[in-house]
């Protein structure tokens, strides 16, 4: 569960997609406020979550924007559980209360992200901008939540400092992770599986 603009990122690095509502489906999934409903919305409790990424990717178009934007939020999520959390947890002693500390980091990676990157004021707007009355209704999401998440989410960037800054998730990291990523988002959106 890599922050907003760690997923911004992932989602300016999938050739060929962009717009505001792509930007918007890449940080759609995390409006979600109960631990459980966010667990399902991400496949955390399926036995084979690649495989049920899969299936999902079969189910939505993936030339609709806002859907494909969806897919890639998730496809960064099981990456980011899988690869980089259980080396952030293995760096620490076995009885340290990890997440805390975990979220201060990822969130200070990705305010340096945001104060740092020359287009990403532009994406933030663009994902204040994009038209909700465009959400795909059978998904059943709550558009008045999203509004509320999507304004927090600029807000805090926003008001966050310039100088933010994660030792434990460097920006070259960041942007490894969010190319190789891409690559895979690329297959997924194919319909080829994931490897």
């Amino acid at each position: 569960m890599p922050s907003a603009m760690i997923h911004l990122l992932t989602a300016r690095c999938v050739p060929g997609r962009e717009g505001p509502m792509y930007l918007l489906g890449n940080l759609a999934p995390d409006y979600i406020r109960t631990r459980r409903e966010k667990d399902l919305m991400h496949l955390r409790l399926e036995p084979d979550r690649p495989a049920a990424l899969e299936r999902l990717a079969r189910q939505m178009d993936p030339l609709d924007p806002f859907r494909a934007g969806w897919l890639v939020h998730l496809l960064a999520d099981l990456r980011w559980d899988t690869l980089v959390i259980p080396r952030f947890r293995a760096a620490l002693p076995p009885d340290a209360d990890w997440f805390p500390l975990y979220r201060s980091e990822t969130h200070r990676a990705g305010y340096a992200l945001y104060h740092s990157l020359p287009w990403s004021r532009d994406a933030m707007r663009a994902v204040l901008e994009a038209d909700l009355r465009g959400l795909p209704g059978e998904m059943g999401l709550d558009a008045a939540a999203l509004e509320e998440y999507r304004r927090m989410l600029a807000r805090k960037h926003e008001e966050s400092a310039p100088d933010s800054a994660s030792a434990c998730f460097p920006p070259d990291m960041l942007l490894s992770f969010a190319r190789e990523t891409a690559e895979q988002a690329v297959r997924l959106l194919d319909g080829q599986p994931l490897c």
